[in-house]
């Protein structure tokens, strides 16, 4: 009888034992699926924070209220939302460098000549800066023939490089980091004066132009003038902006002589208003935290925003 007791004792500890062990999964458990709910609910509601922050971005420049281009909004108690506008006519556009010659005696379009001026300017040498025109040329053009001091794939492959050329416009600057001729130094000395936007053309406003941006725009002028011209200049511009590109023009050759050997090449490729942007979203749902930067173009005639690229971050780094 007592062995018996024993025994039915001892059948119940293991029922309770099991049971135990079977409450404490299903709690873990619960607790999983409880933080996975949370992760998917601030993932959902960090997404549409971010596409707020880009809604009001763009409404800013399709409406040219300068207040909604930069901003933060708290949705809730949990979320903040963070955006700025960004001019992508301020800088050289990458993918005109697609314009560079294939025939290596065929004279430089004035563009590419800023580009490689630009180079100068940073300190690049002549060889250097020919490299990586020319490699970016080919990264972006549809063929496999590489120009004289360009690189397609076979480069890349007997160097080994694990890398193939886009054949297509650059969608991003950062693209141009593992091409022959550029190194890290180079592209970090690089890219404040460069960006991407969804055409081959150059045409850099004036009016947004900061005194940092001084190099590019003694480049635009094939370093004729110096960086500390070209910053003075920027200094002299009216506080609403030059009404035309005539008038910095006249501004530009009245300050320096240097400047009137260029005035008529470089012309066209200057604006005072610009079409290509970039904003930069961040939000904080919770502990989580993201970012993202959608690339849009303003259509002036059809009062349009298009847009042609959304880059995700990690709400820190843009790239």
């Amino acid at each position: 009888m007592k062995a018996q007791r024993g025994a039915a004792l001892l059948i119940v500890l293991m029922i309770l034992a099991l049971m135990a062990a079977l409450a404490a999964e299903m709690t873990v458990s619960f607790q999983t699926q409880l933080q996975r709910s949370r992760r998917t609910n601030d993932v959902i509601q960090a997404k549409y924070a971010l596409l707020y922050g880009e809604r009001e971005a763009t409404a800013g420049v399709l409406k040219h209220d300068e207040k909604r281009l930069s901003g933060e909004a708290k949705p809730d108690e949990n979320t903040t939302v963070t955006w700025r506008t960004d001019d992508l006519q301020n800088c050289f556009n990458l993918n005109a460098l697609e314009k560079t010659p294939i025939d290596p005696m065929a004279t430089l379009p004035y563009e590419i000549s800023v580009f490689e001026a630009l180079l100068n300017k940073l300190g690049i040498e002549k060889g250097r800066a020919e490299e990586i025109t020319q490699s970016v040329a080919d990264d972006i053009d549809s063929d496999s023939s590489p120009r004289t001091k360009g690189a397609e794939d076979g480069y890349y492959h007997q160097n080994n490089v694990s890398l193939l050329t886009a054949n297509q416009m650059l969608f991003l600057p950062a693209e141009i980091r593992f091409l022959r001729g550029m190194t890290e130094a180079i592209y970090q000395k690089l890219s404040p004066y460069v960006c991407t936007a969804f055409s081959s053309d150059v045409i850099i406003n004036i009016n947004t132009l900061t005194e940092d941006q001084a190099p590019l725009l003694a480049a635009l002028f094939l370093n004729e003038i110096s960086t500390s011209d070209a910053k003075a200049l920027i200094g002299k511009r009216p506080r609403k902006g030059w009404k035309t590109v005539d008038a910095f023009l006249y501004q530009a050759q009245r300050d320096y002589s240097a400047a009137k050997a260029r005035v008529d090449s470089l012309k066209k490729y200057l604006t005072i208003t610009s079409h290509y942007f970039v904003a930069t979203t961040t939000v904080r749902e919770g502990e989580l935290t993201a970012g993202m930067r959608p690339f849009f173009y303003y259509d002036d005639k059809k009062k349009t925003i298009g847009i042609y690229l959304r880059q995700l971050t990690d709400g820190e780094h843009a790239e």
